[in-house]
């Protein structure tokens, strides 16, 4: 298989098991990233998905090197500072938003020509529960998961017929980086976990695994008459 996946934010949670599990498919990997992977057998850049000429030169240089892109998956992603609205700084504010929503916009922008050129793609935008229904002290965030999936609609709709298929999934909370970290800057680590888990019908988390293998789905053929749909993948979150 020479179809290549472009996946940001694959050094770590899900965007980690991902790449695992798209090169035991056979897929050729690009991670996009902050900080190397220690993934071998894959192609890095390492920089900020929010800075749009560094996705320009890396997006060249995939393009000159001759990889054939068919997936995207725009994973990466930054929590909102935990605070009141009112107390967020503009910097606190814009990195949110230029990190979750720029940031895919800008890659999107740049890798759907790959795609149009080759007449096949398949685009998997990562936006959360919480683009859904909002959560206590994350507006900015619910604000980028939202408009994620509005974008991922109208990419669907628009290149439908260009061989280009676009979905956005909606995952509940996972064992990633982001919630170790809250967990234990949190007063009672153990209490912490447990509310999470609470919130979903199945009263637990996720493993990144269990995301990773819905974003497979939706990249491969198996998934060839879906675009355009928003797909929980939340532990029944979403059902209570």
């Amino acid at each position: 298989m020479n179809e290549t996946i472009v996946v940001t934010g694959g050094s770590s949670g899900i965007g980690y098991s991902l790449i695992k599990m798209l090169l035991s498919k056979g897929y050729r990997v690009i991670n996009i990233d902050l900080k190397p992977s220690g993934i071998e057998n894959i192609t890095e850049f390492l920089g900020d998905i929010s800075q749009y000429q560094f996705l320009k030169n890396a997006i060249k240089s995939i393009e000159s090197d001759g990889y054939y892109v068919y997936g995207l998956v725009n994973n990466a992603g930054i929590s909102q500072r935990s605070d009141f609205l009112y107390n967020l700084k503009e910097d606190d504010i814009n990195k949110v938003i230029q990190v979750n929503l720029l940031g895919t916009i800008y890659l999107t922008s740049l890798i759907l020509p790959l795609m149009l050129k080759n007449g096949k793609g398949s685009i998997v935008n990562v936006a959360s529960v919480i683009g859904k229904v909002g959560a206590y002290n994350n507006e900015v965030y619910a604000a980028s998961k939202s408009s994620l999936i509005g974008f991922t609609k109208s990419l669907a709709i628009t290149y439908a017929t260009k061989g280009i298929r676009a979905n956005v999934i909606l995952p509940g909370y996972v064992e990633t980086p982001l919630i170790e970290k809250a967990a234990k800057s949190s007063p009672d680590e153990s209490a912490f976990y447990k509310e999470l888990a609470s919130r979903h019908a199945m009263q637990r988390i996720a493993r990144p695994e269990e995301i990773a293998r819905v974003i497979e789905f939706l990249l491969s053929d198996d998934s060839s008459f879906i675009t355009g749909s928003e797909i929980p993948v939340d532990g029944g979150y979403l059902a209570r």
